[in-house]
């Protein structure tokens, strides 16, 4: 078993509440084909909330990324309701325009 599917696995049995974030690069990973991959592993770890973020071009980042590639609020809130609809029990809770984030609960 990898150690992403230990880590996973031990999240799942801890008794408090958790939260997975997918950060979305421009070009790397922003499409749903990602979402799909990331659910799967969401669901191993059986999360309470879930965030789908842009990168941010901040600090050491800005290194080795662009600004270009932070992705526009409008492609977070389209990605969202995919993670939503892979995972069921989950829907929309919260989102902040500024941070560039989308907050999915169980339902």
């Amino acid at each position: 078993m990898g150690e992403m599917a230990k880590k996973l696995d031990l999240l799942s049995e801890i008794n408090t509440r958790t939260v997975l974030r997918m950060t979305m690069i421009r070009n790397f990973n922003d499409s749903t084909n990602y979402i799909d991959e990331f659910t799967d592993l969401m669901n191993r770890g059986n999360p309470n909330f879930i965030e789908i973020k842009s990168y941010m071009h901040i600090g050491m980042s800005t290194h080795r990324l662009e600004n270009s590639d932070m992705l526009k609020m409008m492609k977070i809130r389209s990605l969202s309701p995919f993670t939503c609809k892979s995972l069921a029990t989950f829907s929309i809770m919260d989102e902040s325009e500024i941070s560039r984030i989308v907050v999915s609960s169980e339902s």
